[in-house]
């Protein structure tokens, strides 16, 4: 894996001097464009537009898979996308050589195109290109900068985005959250920011907090807002249970949002055990939970949905799925493509009728409702980003263990992070034992 920075390692701040100069370099370079053949502009313009076409499309297409599920490297679409991909950055590969500014022209017409090359390894050894890359992703989506800024293998990518930081730039707080999930973020680099000024407390004291700085917990602790760091206060509190109560109550109509409630119910509280399957975020209180009176409830919700509901239907069908896995009679992601949403329907009453649907225990990809279940569900492609940040927050919170995730990390991060938590059996044994918590002390 990446190697964490250091302190001492920063010793050179970036200031917006150094992107000015790096963004002038580029505009220069297409000026000077005017100097091909206006013949020959036209067409490397022309060839330009089909390939940023083309990768525009792909490119939706990479980003929904990623969103969609775990991106497994076995997965056939996935592969042909990114192997497309890859034959267009040669077309831009190929301009270059004709002519810089034939890519960097991209900068403007397509800002995701252009940030994706400038990462590539092909172009990525120019510090010029990491810097306007880090300055473009500032002005689109945060997420989709973030995927690809995340499976970059451009050297000294992370150095320089802590010299960013340093150097007071834009966006900090993104790129503080691009480190701490590419996983090269020291808590010592973390101080000297939170010391310096260099990013808002809130943020640094929530990132430090679930790393067990003792400073930090206490900081979150004092703070009135409790709903902002519900998930560290939940993770660092040995009691938790006792905490949520006296904090929140035990009557859930007096919850203060959805969010809340939610937490409740992944806390397994038993004053918290009713189900309304109206609540919009039913269906991920369902999958975390999976108790088996909540399905019955679920599947019997999900047949009375009209013709319009389609859009709430396709999330009972995700919810379902993760915890029927296989034994469930649809795939959730072929709604609209294999079957249509009445078909849908009578599928899941069709497998009703014949008591398909009964389990004993709360279960989660059709097996038993565990430790080992759940980090296999955080690696399915069939379960979304959605579902897989309150997946997470079960593991983290039920296991008493922490390590950052975010669905846009490459899969060889993913497994390796995986591979690790398999590792900690008394994360294991907390998390199976969740229901019996004075067995393991807590």
């Amino acid at each position: 894996m990446r190697q964490r920075i250091t302190l001492q390692q920063l010793n050179h701040a970036l200031s917006q001097q150094d992107f000015d100069q790096a963004i002038e370099s580029l505009h220069t370079s297409i000026a000077d464009l005017e100097q091909l053949k206006p013949n020959w502009l036209q067409f490397c313009r022309e060839k330009s537009q089909l390939a940023s076409e083309s990768f525009s499309f792909l490119f939706r297409q990479w980003v929904r898979i990623h969103r969609n599920g775990y991106p497994a490297t076995n997965q056939d679409y996935l592969r042909l996308v990114e192997r497309e991909m890859a034959e267009l950055k040669q077309v831009y590969i190929a301009l270059f050589k004709i002519h810089p500014g034939l890519v960097y022209e991209q900068k403007d017409v397509s800002p995701e195109l252009f940030i994706w090359l400038m990462l590539e390894l092909e172009f990525s050894h120019e510090l010029r290109h990491i810097y306007n890359a880090l300055h473009r992703a500032q002005e689109i989506d945060e997420d989709i900068a973030m995927l690809m800024f995340l499976r970059s293998k451009a050297a000294n990518l992370d150095l320089i985005v802590a010299q960013f930081i340093e150097g007071g730039g834009r966006v900090t707080h993104w790129c503080f959250d691009l480190l701490k999930r590419r996983q090269t973020l020291s808590i010592g680099l973390t101080k000297h920011w939170l010391k310096n000024k260099s990013l808002d407390e809130p943020q640094v004291h929530k990132t430090l907090a679930k790393f067990d700085v003792e400073e930090s917990i206490e900081w979150i602790s004092i703070q009135e807002n409790d709903e902002n760091y519900l998930f560290e206060l939940l993770l660092c509190k040995h009691d938790r249970g006792t905490w949520f109560r006296k904090r929140f109550g035990t009557d859930e109509s007096t919850l203060t949002s959805d969010k809340v409630m939610t937490y409740a119910k992944l806390l397994e509280l038993r004053e918290f055990r009713q189900f309304t399957p109206s609540n919009k975020m039913a269906p991920i209180q369902l999958a975390l939970c999976a108790q088996p009176s909540w399905l019955e409830i679920a599947l019997e919700y999900f047949t009375t949905l009209g013709d319009d509901d389609e859009n709430e239907g396709e999330e009972w069908l995700f919810a379902l799925y993760i915890v029927y896995g296989d034994r469930f009679p649809l795939k959730p992601n072929e709604l609209g493509i294999e079957y249509d949403w009445n078909e849908a329907k009578e599928v899941v009453h069709s497998w009703c009728s014949e008591d398909k649907h009964y389990i004993r225990s709360p279960m989660r990809l059709g097996k038993e409702l565990s430790y080992q279940s759940s980090l296999s569900a955080m690696q399915h492609p069939l379960v979304p980003e959605r579902y897989r940040i309150w997946l997470w927050r079960q593991v983290c919170m039920h296991g008493r263990v922490y390590m950052p995730w975010h669905w846009a990390m490459p899969s060889y991060q993913q497994d390796w992070l995986f591979d690790k938590l398999q590792q900690q059996t008394a994360a294991l044994e907390r998390f199976n034992l969740r229901n019996q918590n004075a067995t393991v002390g807590y």
